[in-house]
């Protein structure tokens, strides 16, 4: 896996999370919208990184293994993310009065495999990763 594509997972998860945010929870929840400069979500950016960078290790592990390897990795930092929001101000999430919970913990297993599909579509198959074979030719 390369820089650019973790580098490119960053941004478009950023970008994403925000359209994701904004178009299920944009009008209950104004604190995470109303101070927001740009459309960018870091905590989405952050973990759509994390999966570029790590799916190309994860490919051997059975699906099921991958999602819950997804929803705790993503729940823990959910749970990073909101510890620092909530010391600079109002939460910008508030699930009643957690962090994090197990519903949304799932929702993020399931969001980690569709975004490991997508940071691996670039990646070719391993078999297209091995040189050439040369052939030699004698007279």
């Amino acid at each position: 896996m390369s820089w650019g594509t973790v580098a490119t997972a960053f941004v478009l998860g950023g970008v994403g999370g925000w359209l994701i945010e904004n178009a299920l929870f944009g009008p209950r929840n104004s604190n995470l919208f109303g101070k927001r400069l740009v459309p960018f979500l870091p905590v989405y950016a952050f973990g759509a990184a994390g999966i570029a960078a790590a799916a190309p290790y994860l490919r051997s592990v059975p699906v099921l293994a991958r999602g819950g390897i997804y929803a705790g990795s993503l729940s823990l930092l959910e749970l990073s993310a909101c510890g620092y929001d909530r010391a600079m101000g109002p939460p910008s999430w508030d699930y009643n009065g957690s962090c994090i919970d197990l519903p949304h913990a799932a929702a993020w297993g399931l969001l980690g495999l569709g975004a490991e599909q997508l940071a691996l579509m670039g990646e070719s198959s391993p078999a297209a990763q091995l040189p050439p074979q040369t052939t030699v030719t004698t007279r």
